[in-house]
């Protein structure tokens, strides 16, 4: 095993004790490339199994709340939201996923998008905001040509 691929899974390690650390709940076999960045309540967020992470914003509340606060006089006023990724998902490099939201096992999110409604199981979303692509099957089948 040469030293970069040494170094690689020690770096890997090192951001999954980070996250376990905030209360990220972590399944097995998970690759985190670039930077991952939680929000505050590290306990909102659930990882599944098989899940890929190439560098993405995982947003646990609405700190635009903070005005609402202010003009109705509630400083008790919050928005959180518990944000999941299923099962043998990919999240794309400088992605945003928002509060409250759920990743479907077996889908894949695009580079750059901004996850603003739940993804179903077995698709690709991509875009700002993220939208429907395609199915697994019909990506699958691109991917063939």
């Amino acid at each position: 095993m040469n030293i970069k691929r040494i170094l690689s899974k020690v770096y890997l390690r090192i951001k999954l004790n980070k996250l376990k650390r905030q209360g990220v709940k972590l399944g097995k076999n998970i690759s985190i490339t670039g930077k991952l960045r939680v929000g505050s309540e590290g306990y909102l967020v659930e990882i599944g199994n098989d899940v890929t992470i190439a560098g993405a914003d995982i947003l646990t509340h609405d700190g635009g709340i903070r005005v609402i606060r202010k003009l109705e006089d509630n400083p008790n006023l919050k928005k959180q939201g518990k944000v999941s990724i299923k099962n043998n998902s990919f999240i794309g490099k400088n992605s945003i996923i928002l509060p409250g939201i759920s990743i479907g096992p077996n889908s894949i999110v695009g580079c750059g998008s901004v996850v603003t409604k739940n993804v179903p199981p077995n698709t690709v979303y991509a875009g700002n905001p993220a939208k429907y692509i395609c199915s697994i099957e019909e990506y699958k089948e691109k991917c063939l040509i």
